[in-house]
């Protein structure tokens, strides 16, 4: 059985919700919110993939994706993009970005119709921070403290068949109070508050 190379755990946000206690019970109430249909506008998209040691990273996937669409363009020998004229849904875009050895990165970012919108993307290193045993389970802990546990016998292959191998974690962890922050972070920090309007979120850390 072939090994399963990496898994790749990215711990996101959680937003925890209390209502008022009446008659000492606790009510919930559901609520669905939903974001309102946004405006199509025309613009440029264009920016730099960089390593983590600012060095640019030739050859790196960069996917551009607006509702349904989505468009590929591969970055050049100075690790630059180019993705003209595009019909981008809102006034907000989402790249995401591949590239051999490297967690992919994902960044959505605001755009202005009709202008040439830049973004630069740091990519972490897809480093091996140990091994266990699918049917076993662990704990694997990186060079900074991070750690993720598996139970056992919660992994599948790609056709969702229990996989029991050896298995090599890749971890990589994004310190919240790094100059670089919005370079190398997941997303763009924005969440939809209760009545859908979109708000600013704070991070404590993320690991890919």
């Amino acid at each position: 059985m072939k090994h399963l190379k990496n898994v790749t755990l990215i711990l996101a946000g959680v937003l925890l919700l209390l209502s008022a206690c009446v008659k000492d019970e606790l009510e919930i109430t559901e609520s669905s919110v939903f974001p309102q249909s946004q405006a199509l506008i025309q613009t440029t998209l264009f920016g730099t993939v960089l390593d983590e040691n600012d060095q640019p990273l030739p050859n790196a996937q960069v996917v551009y994706r607006s509702g349904r669409s989505a468009l590929s363009v591969e970055t050049d020998d100075y690790g630059n993009f180019l993705i003209k004229d595009v019909t981008n849904k809102g006034e907000s875009a989402f790249l995401q970005v591949k590239r051999s050895g490297k967690f992919d990165a994902f960044r959505r970012f605001g755009v202005l119709e009709g202008r040439h919108n830049r973004t630069v993307i740091k990519m972490q290193d897809k480093t091996i921070a140990g091994q266990l045993t699918a049917s076993d389970g662990g704990r694997v802990v990186d060079a900074n403290g991070a750690f993720v546990d598996l139970p056992p016998n919660a992994i599948v292959d790609a056709d969702g068949r229990p996989y029991s191998g050896t298995v090599d974690v890749a971890m990589a962890w994004i310190d919240p109070s790094s100059e670089d922050l919005p370079e190398i972070m997941v997303g763009d920090l924005s969440g939809l508050d209760l009545e859908g309007n979109r708000t600013a979120l704070t991070t404590y850390g993320m690991l890919q």
